[in-house]
Formats: structure tokens, C-alpha cells, sequence
């Protein structure tokens, strides 16, 4: 890369989420930007040095390996450190679906503006191959926008924490809602824990560790909390017996059933129809 460059597109063909420009610049003390507003997105990530980044309202130390977001029409700033000068490569862009995607991304819509990403190799090395694209036609287009997906696929993997801890956290959640399914397509069928567990495909132990880390209950509880909830909505919209009740929801028992409503709702499945 050389001390400043930088490409456009002239294409309009993608319209979801569109490359415009990019480009590496290697700064002068103080050098900067702004306050003024761009038309479209900007992401800058910073290589080396450090320097500040701000909108009306707040300011933002940046340094080596720190990326932050510029948003259309938002009134911004950004200027190089006096004594440590960064070099930065940016991407622009913009889209009708490109608000939605950086949500997704947990790019818009955070506290601190300012992001942290661990591959900035494989970012320069993009941008480079992007700086090379600089012929007209179609084929450059289509180089450009992969190019393009490629370096968010990169800022994606990294800002969610794709990494191998969200990969578990991903997985567990994959299990939890599967286990939620399960017992809500199968409830009424006398279904126990074991039965769930033997569905997910995980052991009991891990199940129920699973279920107190993110829902904070047992999967028992959660069982007998979701059959204890339909029951209320039968007493409710129907007038169909205790027992009747109580074998829709799963129970075998029309006592064990009266004694489990009575100890969460706090009165009987009769006196709670009769209250409503």
C-alpha cells in the first residue's frame, strides 16, 4: 500500500448492501476530518498509531487495531494523534438493507462506538486486493461486492464473538430451544425430563446445568411451570373437568395435578374458575 489511496465504484447493481469506495492512508500529526457528515457509511480501522474520533456529543480514543463506524448524515470528526499519527484503511458503503445488517452485526445501536477487531491482517489483505480492482466492468463489479462481503465477513466473525466461546454459547442456546419445542409440542403426552434430555441428545446433568444458566430454572420446573400455564388457560376458555384439565396438560394424577396448581398459583384449580 502506498502513504494514501483509495477506490470507487460507479456500479449500482447491488442494492441491498453496496460497496462505494475504500482506501489506506498513513496520516500527518493532527491530520483529520470534519466536523462534517459523509452520505453514506464509512468503517475505518486503525493499523498503527492512535487518534480521536467524535460526534457532537462525545469523543472517542482510537488505537491500533480499534475500528469505529461513521454513519450517513451524522455529523462527525476524526483527526490523527500529534505525537503518534495513525495509518487507518476504510470501507464505504451503503444499502437498503445496510442499517438492518449493522444492527445484526452489533455495529449501530451500542453504548461505545468503538470496536475492537483482532484480523486486521485479513482486513489489509482485502482491502488491498480491493485497491486492485480499478478497471471498469461487470467483472469489477462483481470482484469489488465479493471483496467487499468478504472484509464484513471478517468484522462479523469478530465483533458477535464468533469465536469459540460464542460458538458453545451458540450451541447451548441451539439446545435450550430445542428442549423449549419439545416440551411444547409433546406436554400433554405425560412427557418426563429424561424424555426431553434423550431428545437433545445431552444427559440429564448437562440439561439441567444448561437450563439454570440461561433460563434459571430446572427443565422439571420448567416443565411443570409451562403444563401449570396451559391448565390456566383451559380454565379459563373452556369448561372442561379438573380431570379433563389435568390429563390435557400432561398429568395422570387429577390430585398431583390439583396439588402442583395450588402450591404455584396458591388455590385449587376449582376455586381459581371460580374467581375468574
Amino acid at each position: 500500500m502506498e502513504n494514501a489511496c483509495q477506490i470507487k465504484s460507479g456500479g449500482v447493481k447491488f442494492r441491498d448492501f453496496r460497496f462505494c469506495n475504500c482506501g489506506y492512508e498513513e496520516s500527518d500529526a493532527g491530520q483529520g476530518f470534519g466536523p462534517a457528515v459523509k452520505n453514506h457509511y464509512v468503517l475505518y480501522y486503525v493499523l498503527s498509531g492512535s487518534g480521536v474520533f467524535g460526534t457532537d456529543d462525545r469523543q472517542y480514543t482510537v488505537t491500533r487495531g480499534e475500528a469505529f463506524l461513521i454513519c450517513p448524515d451524522e455529523r462527525a470528526y476524526y483527526r490523527a494523534d500529534a505525537d503518534d499519527p495513525w495509518s487507518y484503511l476504510w470501507v464505504g458503503f451503503d444499502g437498503d438493507m445496510a442499517e438492518e445488517y449493522l444492527r445484526e452485526m452489533k455495529l449501530l445501536g451500542v453504548k461505545k462506538p468503538v470496536f475492537r477487531i483482532r484480523n486486521g491482517f485479513a482486513l489489509k489483505q482485502i482491502v488491498t486486493e480491493m485497491l486492485k480492482c480499478n478497471h471498469s466492468g461487470l467483472d469489477n463489479e462483481f470482484a469489488l461486492q465479493g471483496l467487499f462481503c468478504r472484509f464484513f465477513s471478517v468484522i462479523s466473525a469478530e465483533v458477535t464473538g464468533r469465536g469459540k466461546k460464542a460458538e458453545e454459547s451458540g450451541r447451548q442456546n441451539y439446545y435450550i430451544k430445542k428442549a423449549i419445542a419439545f416440551i411444547r409440542d409433546n406436554y400433554s403426552n405425560g412427557i418426563n425430563v429424561s424424555d426431553v434430555s434423550e431428545y437433545v441428545g445431552l444427559n440429564r446433568s448437562y440439561l439441567f446445568t444448561l437450563f439454570q444458566e440461561h433460563l434459571g430454572i430446572s427443565p422439571q420446573k420448567y416443565l411443570s411451570n409451562f403444563r401449570l400455564e396451559r391448565a390456566c388457560e383451559l380454565l379459563q376458555a373452556t369448561n372442561y373437568s379438573i380431570e379433563d384439565i389435568s390429563y390435557s396438560c400432561g398429568y395422570r394424577d387429577p390430585l398431583v395435578f390439583s396439588k402442583a396448581f395450588k402450591k404455584l398459583y396458591g388455590v385449587s384449580p376449582l376455586k381459581y374458575r371460580k374467581e375468574l
